[in-house]
């Protein structure tokens, strides 16, 4: 059974436990998860609303769809970051008599670890999204759920700096040729853009206010 569809007492005691996963990677990826899942239900209720903005009530349902997208892909990531960390300790165990099982083991690892980075990578970018959307969508839905936002976007900021700490120790263990040029972009660029994310909302939650 996928973790996602476990409870959440069974989910936060396999982390407790002494084993290598669900770890680190897996809770960042429910981090964008909840995020998203927070902007979706403030979106929706905000869309059934009669004090928000007509324009962007016939706006919301669309938005909520595309926020929903980004919840689910966090959810799969759940797992997927499990699958992909175990097949990197499943190379390490590989034969190593022989140069060529070397050779072979070598490359299995080099393989596995670039999926493992490649995970938290997509669940930084994702919370990099809703944090996004919630500097964009503060200001047009609901005042009295303004701390729904405010949580989404404290969670996906903190999603994005373990996502991204997650994807670095994977890049460690490899040496810099053997990490495709893409992928260091696409890491380097979220790094940035969490080095310049604000810390909360402030200057955001009024319409037609520039952000500080």
């Amino acid at each position: 059974m996928a973790w996602v569809d476990r409870s959440v007492r069974d989910f936060i005691e396999a982390v407790a436990a002494a084993t290598p996963t669900p770890g680190g990677g897996s809770i960042a990826a429910l981090a964008a998860a909840s995020a998203a899942a927070l902007l979706q239900m403030y979106v929706l209720r905000s869309a059934q609303s009669s004090r928000v903005a007509p324009d962007w009530r016939t706006r919301f349902p669309e938005v909520a769809g595309r926020i929903a997208g980004w919840k689910l892909r966090a959810l799969a990531l759940v797992d997927e970051d499990v699958r992909t960390f175990e097949a990197v300790l499943e190379a390490r165990r590989q034969s190593q008599t022989t140069e060529a099982e070397r050779a072979a083991r070598a490359e299995a690892i080099r393989t596995a670890t670039l999926r493992a980075a490649g995970v938290p990578l997509e669940v930084a970018e994702l919370c990099l999204q809703a944090l996004q959307a919630c500097q964009e969508l503060v200001p047009h839905g609901l005042a009295s759920m303004r701390s729904d936002v405010q949580t989404a976007y404290y969670i996906a900021r903190a999603g994005l700096a373990a996502a991204l700490a997650n994807v670095a120790i994977n890049l460690e263990v490899l040496e810099p040729a053997a990490v495709p040029e893409d992928l260091r972009a696409r890491y380097e660029a979220a790094c940035q853009a969490l080095a310049v994310a604000p810390p909360d909302l402030r200057g955001y939650e009024r319409a037609g206010h520039e952000p500080r």
